[in-house]
């Protein structure tokens, strides 16, 4: 029984999300503070809940190729060497490319350091300089999170991994590791538990969580700093739009009606480059603005919402294809490669040690996977 890997419209549903995120930063909200602080509308600007649905989509992903199958301990090993490789190239674009707006560094001490710094601390250097970066530490220490609680919890009792992973979950709610941990559970119920009343009404459970969902997900309030980046605490507004991500993703999940509609080309589109969108929209946005709006153009233009969708937004999805093109296939590509290698040297070296090391990497039955 084949087992289905790649899920499209989780893709432009991800897609979509970074969009979201998009729209928050380009300050849409000030054009008409009112209507975007009223729910329906403030859910094109939810860039909050949309980080927390980034989360939950990629725990998803990760776990629900391992989660309840035996013998693939390898390949999760292959995967935790391939996660750093595959998020750095559009990583270090990200953080190099904001030079172009704060040129005038060069040359100073914080020039210098920035030449070497991305590099020796790719994950957290450029957070300064591009704030949307500041998720991607998250995402590499909440991966390596869903692949070691996979390779603990993956191969016993469904009913004792799945208490064992809402006990974490709630362990984790007061910061953004309780989106991986749910991501988890839900690609475990999705792949080992069939409820067959379930099944049956799942559409009409999914209509009925829609309301709640996009209520939850808008919800219009601001978030404080000190709660959101360092989630270091729980607010009314933490807990509502986490919950929020949580039954929007369910909801998605389960609505074949709404796959459907993300299943439309421009959405999917949306979806590939959805990780080069997010990682290079704000230096983006700051060189348009910086350099081109208040040197070449009338200012006024810029504070013109007409502006934003009709230049920066294009601008944006135009630089995020190229930067998928030509940086992220080939970093995902080379992440594979190397991935590859390190788990093959790992064979060769655990293939002369002892029976009991071959046993604790499962070497009876991956080894015969590592070849395909």
């Amino acid at each position: 029984m084949s087992t289905k890997l790649h899920f499209d419209y989780l893709d432009a549903m991800r897609g979509i999300a970074a969009l979201i995120v998009v729209f928050t930063h380009l300050g849409v909200k000030n054009f008409d503070s009112e209507l975007f602080s009223t729910i329906p509308a403030s859910f094109l600007v939810a860039g909050s809940a949309a980080v927390v649905l980034f989360f939950i989509h990629s725990s998803f992903v990760l776990s629900y190729k391992y989660i309840g199958t035996p013998d693939c301990k390898l390949k999760i090993v292959e995967a935790i060497v391939k996660r750093p490789f595959r998020l750095v190239g559009v990583l270090l674009f990200a953080t190099y490319i904001t030079l172009i707006h704060n040129w005038n560094i060069i040359g100073r001490p914080e020039g210098d350091t920035f030449i070497l710094g991305p590099l020796l601390h790719p994950f957290t250097f450029g957070v300064p300089w591009n704030g949307s970066l500041w998720t991607l530490d998250i995402e590499l220490v909440g991966s390596y999170l869903t692949f070691g609680l996979v390779l603990f919890f993956g191969n016993i009792r469904k009913e004792l991994r799945l208490m064992g992973m809402i006990a974490l979950m709630f362990c984790f709610w007061n910061n953004f590791f309780g989106a991986f941990m749910f991501g988890i559970i839900v690609a475990d119920l999705s792949k080992n538990w069939k409820w067959q009343w379930f099944v049956e009404h799942k559409e009409i459970i999914s209509w009925m969580l829609l309301i709640p969902a996009i209520l939850f997900f808008s919800y219009p309030k601001s978030i404080m700093p000190g709660v959101w980046y360092k989630a270091n605490a729980v607010s009314v507004g933490y807990f509502l739009v986490t919950l929020g991500a949580m039954l929007m993703f369910v909801v998605i999940l389960m609505n074949t009606t709404i796959q459907k509609l993300l299943l439309y080309n421009r959405f999917v589109t949306l979806g590939k480059i959805s990780y080069s969108m997010y990682a290079i929209h704000m230096p983006i946005i700051a060189i348009m603005s910086g350099l081109v709006i208040n040197r070449y153009l009338c200012q006024y233009f810029e504070t013109t919402l007409l502006f934003h969708c009709l230049v920066k937004i294009p601008v944006i999805i135009a630089a995020a294809w190229l930067v998928n093109k030509y940086i992220d296939r080939p970093c995902i590509e080379f992440s594979g490669r190397i991935a590859r290698y390190c788990v093959s040297k790992l064979v060769t070296i655990a293939q002369n040690t002892s029976v009991n090391v071959r046993a604790c990497f499962g070497m009876n039955a991956a080894s015969s996977e590592s070849q395909d």
